[in-house]
């Protein structure tokens, strides 16, 4: 039986490169697993891709995913929501970024779709959160993509740049931007992490009063606005302040196991 849901943003909730954390901390895991003997689903909710989710989060055995900004959501392998964009909305914003010289990352479940492979914005962000490349290949055409994008992640050359970027798009997309990148993700605006959540709330019907979800970042406005106890780690974007529950402490403080022992979910 399934007692309620906990779910993680990975990038500086799980791990966090600004301390040089790449991988999930052993108290960490303990809280997952803890978790999961007590009937929680445990399921990671992140802006990437299925298809470039670390190894070092798959090693945590968790339940499910939540993908590209809550545009999919899977548990135990069965997909349970889904969004993709239809091939004339691909094609403008394609045209939109040839026009504008903006590199594309299109991400889908199995691959990423990158137009300039070795352009030096995009090979930062790739470092800066250690991605891995190995199911990154060259776009080629529309129809190489057909049906299989949920989420696009744009790379400007500069912040001035960036900055036209998001003003010109920031009214019909959802825009959430990189840190120490000049990139963002791009997504349907009615799109978010919150709606991967409700979507397996739904699902396995469960009580609402037993759901929980750390992030850090502004993609998880959403997310910790729409279970019942929404915890911001210490380092976190001032918007999370308005639908956060409480706020925890870092990776490095080993966050997530102190705020569930305080809550007395562990």
């Amino acid at each position: 039986m399934i007692k309620g849901l906990v779910l993680y943003d990975y990038d500086g909730t799980l791990v966090d490169e600004r301390d040089e954390i790449y991988e999930p901390t052993v108290k960490t895991k303990k809280a997952i697993s803890l978790l999961q003997d007590k009937g929680y689903l445990c399921v990671l909710a992140t802006g990437r891709a299925l298809s470039y989710i670390p190894q070092e989060a798959r090693n945590l055995s968790l339940d499910g995913y939540v993908t590209c900004n809550g545009a999919y959501a899977t548990i135990h392998g069965k997909e349970i929501h889904k969004v993709i964009f239809d091939e004339a909305e691909l094609r403008k914003l394609i045209e939109y970024t040839m026009k504008e010289d903006v590199n594309f990352i299109l991400e889908g479940n199995s691959f990423c779709y990158v137009q300039d492979m070795e352009d030096r914005e995009y090979l930062h962000f790739i470092e800066n959160f250690k991605i891995p490349l190995d199911n990154f290949v060259q776009y080629k055409d529309l129809k190489q993509v057909k049906d299989k994008i949920s989420k696009i992640t744009l790379i400007c050359k500069d912040k001035n740049h960036l900055e036209e970027a998001i003003k010109r798009l920031e009214n019909h997309y959802q825009i959430c931007r990189h840190r120490n990148c000049n990139s963002f993700d791009l997504g349907y605006k009615q799109v978010h992490k919150g709606v991967g959540a409700k979507a397996i709330m739904d699902y396995y019907h469960i009580d609402y009063k037993n759901t929980y979800a750390f992030g850090d970042g502004d993609n998880d406005v959403e997310l910790l606005r729409d279970v019942r106890h929404g915890i911001a780690m210490r380092k976190h974007d001032p918007k999370l302040d308005a639908v956060c529950c409480m706020v925890t402490g870092t990776v490095k403080e080993e966050g997530i196991y102190e705020a569930l022992k305080k809550l007395e979910v562990i």
